[in-house]
């Protein structure tokens, strides 16, 4: 793993107009986006689909399948789904039908149900909304969220093994370039800088964004993998961290103000507390000036509380997003949706998020 070396602390100007910043760095954010454009399948959607047709396709050869979250049933006609295990649609109708669920509200039904609807699903967040909704059922859905992380990471694991993965230079390329005076907050800096640090933050479990770090000046360059990784060494020891990060939400007060640990069981503040990571994270936001570049991640409430120590911070300068362009359609303006709900000062979100004009489309290596 790369490392950075410390630099010293730069304050802020006491008056914007009395002195811009010298040096600046680089808050290189990497989401789940970055690691489906590299083709690997690690959408919770590919990860559920994936679980749906091996649970089809066991029942399809012995009869009979069940797990901790339930059984299949027999059906007479089921014997038809054999034949369109390529069509996810189907197989997740069929599993819809025919699952018996061993009670009831269950995390892996609204999550598949929500597949079959629209197409995709936040886990975290569906997990997060049956805590509110269904306290009293809050140990069941711990648990339940608890064997779903660990079916992800053994499918992740799986996944990344079978996909070969090489950095593409165009990528590498947008890592490098200079922090332009036009992106940045007017008076922060007086002409286009190159990054004097770079910082990648990867939200991912898997270790693709390893590979760019890699081609990177090892003195002047942290990976950080803030969530854990599949491998927990490669994370300064943090298992993966799966839950919900949003202490902004309306509704986390009242779990504060209840008698019962397990409403924050699978609360990601208290998971950063394990290791170092989320401390080493805050220490780059405090030492200098920065940047961020968005790569792939949805910037989703899940990861609100983190997202708005970041984006709101004095030394935070410019926000660029590099979004995701299929033909005529592109996602800049819901990319923003969701960075507006980070922000709390909206005039600060205005300031700092760049420009559709200066943005581009992430390059998709695969």
């Amino acid at each position: 793993m790369s490392h950075i070396s410390k630099a010293g602390s730069q304050a802020p100007p006491s008056s914007p107009r009395q002195m811009k910043y010298r040096t600046v760095n680089k808050l290189i954010m990497v989401g789940n986006g970055f690691d489906l454009a590299h083709g690997l399948k690690s959408g919770f959607n590919h990860f559920i689909i994936d679980y749906v047709k091996n649970a089809l396709i066991t029942h399809a050869r012995s009869g009979d399948y069940s797990d901790r979250f339930g059984r299949l049933k027999v059906d007479h006609n089921y014997h038809k789904s054999a034949d369109n295990l390529d069509d996810d649609d189907y197989c997740l109708k069929v599993f819809n039908n025919l699952y018996n669920h061993h009670y009831e509200p269950c995390l892996l039904g609204e999550i598949t149900s929500q597949i079959e609807t629209k197409k995709w699903v936040d886990i975290e967040v569906s997990f997060y909304d049956l805590l509110i909704k269904i306290p009293h059922f809050r140990p069941d859905i711990n648990s339940d969220l608890k064997h779903i992380r660990h079916l992800l990471i053994e499918y992740l694991k799986k996944e990344e093994a079978k996909t070969s993965i090489t950095p593409h230079p165009e990528l590498l390329k947008l890592f490098h370039e200079p922090i332009l005076q036009r992106e940045a907050l007017i008076n922060t800096i007086d002409e286009d800088k190159k990054a004097n640090s770079y910082y990648l933050l990867n939200f991912n479990y898997t270790n693709i964004l390893k590979k760019y770090a890699d081609l990177m000046p090892p003195s002047r360059t942290t990976l950080n993998h803030i969530h854990g990784a599949l491998n927990k060494n490669d994370s300064n020891g943090q298992d993966p961290i799966f839950g919900f990060g949003d202490e902004l939400d309306k509704n986390y007060s009242a779990f504060e103000d209840l008698r019962d640990d397990s409403a924050f069981e699978h609360i990601k503040s208290f998971k950063y507390l394990e290791a170092v990571n989320y401390r080493n994270l805050m220490e780059f936001v405090e030492s200098n000036p920065f940047q961020v570049y968005i790569f792939g991640h949805s910037c989703g409430v899940s990861d609100r509380t983190m997202l708005n120590k970041i984006f709101e911070h004095e030394n935070c300068i410019s926000i660029k997003v590099y979004y995701y362009k299929d033909g005529d359609k592109n996602d800049y303006t819901t990319k923003n949706y969701s960075i507006a709900r980070c922000f709390k000062d909206k005039s600060s979100l205005r300031n700092k998020v760049v420009n559709f004009k200066y943005c581009s489309p992430m390059v998709q290596p695969s």
